[in-house]
Parts: structure tokens; sequence; C-alpha cells
């Protein structure tokens, strides 16, 4: 299993990096040699025989991710062209359900992602959000991501203040 997932990741970083260099034919030398020198530094660094990020769930992520940018962006633009802004400021803390801190870390980026939400602190057990809107804030959209952002990585997730589920 792991010499397959060793040319896993050297399949998917030569793709990044047919991608980056625009299928550029003259650089597949140096893109195979570059992409198999990255998987063996990524496997050094996070061993083959451990959990990681579980790439099938990244498409529901990704299709919330875009669906909640569209909507925040919307909503956002929106405010800063009426007359009147409509905003309502507020800091709130939210409880995380891990304490995994590579999970914890991803669903901060996620909802930082999101117009108007910003993750400014993460510690035992709870998250803090700066909303430029207070009142829309959706506890259960923020409850989503973090399934999202805790499937991502699978099991040995450890819950809040305990251990391994």
């Amino acid at each position: 299993m792991p010499v397959y997932k060793f040319f896993s990741r050297t399949g998917l970083l030569f793709v990044l990096w047919w991608v980056l260099v625009a299928s550029d034919p003259a650089s597949i030398l140096f893109g195979a040699v570059a992409a198999a020198a990255a998987a063996f530094l990524s496997a050094r660094l996070h061993p083959l025989d451990h959990s990681g990020v579980r790439a099938g769930r990244l498409v529901p992520l990704f299709g919330s991710l875009f669906v909640q940018g569209f909507r925040g962006g919307f909503d956002v633009s929106w405010r800063a062209l009426q007359p009147r802004l409509a905003i309502d400021p507020a800091w709130t803390r939210v409880r995380l359900a891990s304490d995994h801190a590579a999970a914890n870390a991803l669903l901060g980026g996620i909802v930082s992602l999101v117009p108007g939400s910003l993750a400014a602190a993460s510690a035992g057990g709870t998250m803090d959000l700066h909303l430029l809107h207070a009142p829309s804030f959706d506890p259960g959209e923020f409850e989503r991501d973090q399934r999202h952002a805790l499937g991502l990585f699978g099991r040995g997730i450890e819950k809040a203040g305990g251990s391994d589920a």
C-alpha cells in the first residue's frame, strides 16, 4: 500500500506541475524529477502509513466553499453599495468538535475565506470568529463546515477535551 500512495502522490504532484507550466512539453523531464523529489520529501515529512486527507471528500467541501463564497461575496458587495451600510459587526465564540490541530486550522481557513467572517483564534476547544453582520451568522453552516473539515482527515480525530473517537 505505501508504494501505491507514493506513486499516487507523485502523479498528483506531476499533474499539478503540468498545470503550472501550462502543459509545456519541454518541462516533462524536469517536472517528473521535481514531482518524484516532492513526493519523497512529503513521504519523509508525513509518512505514508499515517492517515491524511481523504481526497474524495474534497468535492463536497469545494462545492460548499463555492456556494458560500458566491453568497458571501454578493452579500458584502450589496452592503458596500447601499447608501446605508447594513453591518452589525460582532465577535462570537463557537465550540469546536475536535482538538485536531490541522482540521481546526483548515476550518479557520474555510471560515475566513467566506466574505464577512474571520477566524481569529482557536484554543481550548473553542474558536473566536469576527462577523461583519452578526444576525446573519448561522451556527448550522459552521457545524457543516466543521464536519467537512473533520471528514477530510477521516479516523483518528480527537474530540475536544477527550481522547480518540
